[in-house]
């Protein structure tokens, strides 16, 4: 479905397509429609701010600005609940130009095929339920996905037990990162997830606010308490979150 021709043999590390037979799922991760060669960013070479192999145009372009939008409104809200400046997090984002191009945020498109005998990405650790997406945090900042008619999706409730999000037409999920726990000192948890492995087909739509890779990730002074995380630099911190992950561990002989 997502497959185009020879679009995952690219040299990013950090866009680009990955193919079901990597963990199971087809996926396309696409940065902001903004960022171009001429962006200092990307002229600088900094690590992982990568020009989009595939250009977005159309519809596409229209919700990653809505997915923008709606996270700045968000973090504005959270600005605000700890008597910040409502553009804090504006600022920390290190935005260098419109609708994200300066951050390292992702669009990904998620096609789960319909399966036959599909072995599981892997088990439950406490209920031994299959998946097709492991139990994880998102290290990101914030997660609003999109979930299209097939649910699947599941999150894990303080007593541990995995609790059912349901598919709510024309709503979206938004799920606190480990980026947002570190800078509001764990006042904001981030949510362990995971997604059952079902046999209908599935399309989700996750979009990933992140920050620039040189960000500094420091608890808010007005979060209360010693802080509980050291100071981190966004960029080598989410490379060792994501390396974990099977689809970030692909290479060109592995994808083809």
């Amino acid at each position: 479905m997502l497959c185009i021709n020879g679009i995952h043999r690219i040299s990013n590390q950090y866009r680009g397509y990955f193919p079901s037979s990597v963990n199971g799922k087809e996926g396309l991760d696409l940065s902001s429609p903004y960022m171009n060669s001429e962006h200092e960013l990307v002229k600088k070479g900094d690590p992982l701010h990568e020009l989009n192999q595939y250009p977005m145009h159309g519809v596409l372009t229209q919700y990653w600005d809505e997915m923008w939008r709606i996270s700045l409104e968000l973090l504005r809200a959270v600005a605000r609940t700890f008597d910040l400046d409502a553009s804090h997090f504006d600022k920390l984002l290190d935005d260098r130009a419109f609708g994200g191009a300066g951050t390292l945020s992702t669009f990904r498109l998620n096609y789960y095929p319909q399966l036959g005998n599909q072995t599981p990405v892997s088990i439950g650790a406490d209920d031994g339920e299959p998946l097709s997406c492991e139990e994880h945090y998102d290290g990101c900042v914030l997660t609003i996905l999109y979930q299209h008619k097939v649910g699947g999706l599941q999150i894990q409730s303080e007593n541990r037990t995995w609790v059912d999000v349901p598919v709510v037409p024309y709503a979206l999920v938004v799920n606190t990162g480990k980026c947002l726990e570190r800078w509001t000192n764990g006042c904001l948890r981030a949510v362990k997830h995971r997604v059952k492995l079902l046999k209908e087909e599935r399309l989700s739509i996750p979009f990933f606010l992140e920050a620039s890779y040189s960000t500094p990730i420091v608890p808010l002074p007005t979060a209360g308490g010693a802080p509980k995380y050291d100071p981190i630099i966004y960029g080598p911190y989410i490379i060792e979150n994501n390396s974990k992950f099977k689809e970030y561990q692909r290479d060109d002989d592995k994808s083809s």
